[in-house]
């Protein structure tokens, strides 16, 4: 009986990244209901680029928001237009509020 050895490599993981509540975060949620009707702050499991990003440059404050996308990173990948329409309005409210 013979065995084969396998070795993996991990290569460019992202950084964890804390999400945390701040005067920016309260004015994305703030402007995340007033275009959705709702909102609501949590931590996801997934790979962002905010980790990237805090880790060069800490003293930037991050919120992740996005579109609504079904499926992600499979053939049957989705996005709800409409919610794309919605976030750039997001966008827009929080650029003219800062």
């Amino acid at each position: 009986m013979s065995f084969m050895a396998l070795v993996v490599h991990i290569e460019d993981k992202y950084p964890a990244w804390k999400p945390d509540i701040s005067d920016f975060t309260k004015l994305v949620s703030k402007e995340m209901k007033n275009v959705f009707g709702r909102t609501k702050m949590m931590a996801i499991h997934a790979g962002l680029e905010c980790g990237v990003i805090a880790e060069k440059y800490p003293e930037i404050k991050f919120a992740s928001i996005g579109p609504t996308i079904r499926y992600p990173h499979s053939t049957r990948e989705e996005v709800d237009l409409e919610s794309v329409e919605r976030t750039y309005k997001v966008l827009l409210g929080i650029i003219s509020s800062t």
